[in-house]
């Protein structure tokens, strides 16, 4: 089972990040999912994530999701990923910058009758942020 598992999430996150196929989400992802993903709050139901990676996708057109590892035990899949792109587009409130981004993270899925029933993802926004020109880095401090 779990290596079936792995292939599932190789074959969905090569289709929805790397081909921008976002219907295949319905085939993949069970309607009542749930989605945790506290760097955007507003993310918890399939469609929202939906719209959530189109509008990734428009921003930076050139998008490239690498899979770094990925790993199965049981239902869960657990995966490392990196995308990098040029951001072309508005994303989040930021006009395009033409800048390239990398963007490192980590999204663990549970499957349920081979589709995602539940997904968790944490993922590099601040630094992100920072490469965009939206925010500035701290400095560490010196001490007292």
């Amino acid at each position: 089972m779990s290596a079936n598992n792995t292939l599932i999430i190789h074959q969905l996150l090569k289709e929805v990040w790397n081909k921008r196929n976002l219907a295949v989400m319905d085939e993949m992802f069970l309607t009542e999912a749930i989605i945790h993903d506290p760097a955007v709050p507003q993310v918890t139901t399939v469609e929202s994530l939906k719209q959530f990676i189109a509008s990734y996708l428009a921003a930076f057109p050139d998008l490239h999701l690498m899979l770094d590892d990925c790993f199965a035990a049981e239902d869960k899949v657990a995966t490392r990923w990196t995308v990098q792109g040029t951001h072309k587009g508005a994303f989040l409130g930021i006009a395009p910058t033409d800048q390239l981004m990398t963007v490192m993270g980590i999204t663990l899925f549970r499957l349920s009758s081979d589709k995602v029933a539940e997904y968790w993802s944490q993922w590099d926004s601040s630094g992100l942020m920072q490469q965009l020109g939206s925010v500035t880095p701290t400095k560490p401090s010196t001490g007292a």
